[in-house]
C-alpha cells in the first residue's frame, strides 16, 4: 500500500506523531470501558412493625437498555435479620458500540431512548406477606429498607 504524495513528504518525526495519535485514537475507540448503572444494593426487608422478614425470596432485575436487548436476574433469600445484599451491576462496551448502539435505538425507538430505571427489586414468595416491589432509579441510591405488609 502506498501512502499519498503528500504524506510521504512529512518528516519522519512527523508521521511518526501522527501514526502513533491515530494508534491512541483506535485504541480508545476500541477499548471496553467500565459502566457501573446500579450500585451495590444492601436491602433490609422489615413487616409494618419493624421486625426483620427472614428468608423470602429478593429478585433483583436490572438492564443497561441502551446495551442489552434482555434484562438478567438473581433471586437470594433474606437471612434471618431479614438482610440480603446485590453486588453493584456493570457492563464493559466500547465507544464505538456505545454510539452505534444509541443511534441504533434512536433510529428504532427503541427502549434504550428511554429513561427507564436500570433495576428493580421483587419481594415475594411469601404466604404471610405481600408481594412488594422498589426501584432503583438512575439519579437516587436505592431503597436500603424495604417494608412488606402481613397478610395475616
Amino acid at each position: 500500500m502506498r501512502l499519498p504524495r503528500w504524506v510521504s513528504q512529512l518528516d519522519p518525526r512527523v508521521r511518526a506523531t501522527i501514526g502513533i495519535l491515530l494508534l491512541l485514537l483506535i485504541l480508545v475507540l476500541l477499548y471496553p470501558f467500565k459502566t457501573t448503572f446500579v450500585p451495590a444494593w444492601p436491602i433490609r426487608v422489615t413487616n409494618q412493625e419493624r421486625a426483620p422478614v427472614s428468608r423470602i425470596n429478593i429478585t433483583e432485575h436490572w438492564q443497561y437498555a441502551l446495551l442489552e436487548d434482555a434484562a438478567q436476574e438473581e433471586t437470594q433469600k433474606t437471612d434471618d435479620d431479614g438482610r440480603v445484599s446485590f453486588p453493584a451491576r456493570s457492563i464493559r462496551a466500547n465507544l464505538l458500540q456505545r454510539v452505534w448502539a444509541a443511534v441504533t435505538r434512536m433510529k428504532e425507538g427503541a427502549p434504550g431512548t428511554k429513561r427507564l430505571p436500570p433495576a428493580s427489586i421483587v419481594i415475594w414468595g411469601s404466604k404471610d406477606h405481600e408481594t412488594t416491589v422498589a426501584v432503583c432509579e438512575t439519579s437516587e441510591a436505592p431503597p436500603t429498607e424495604l417494608i412488606v405488609r402481613s397478610l395475616r
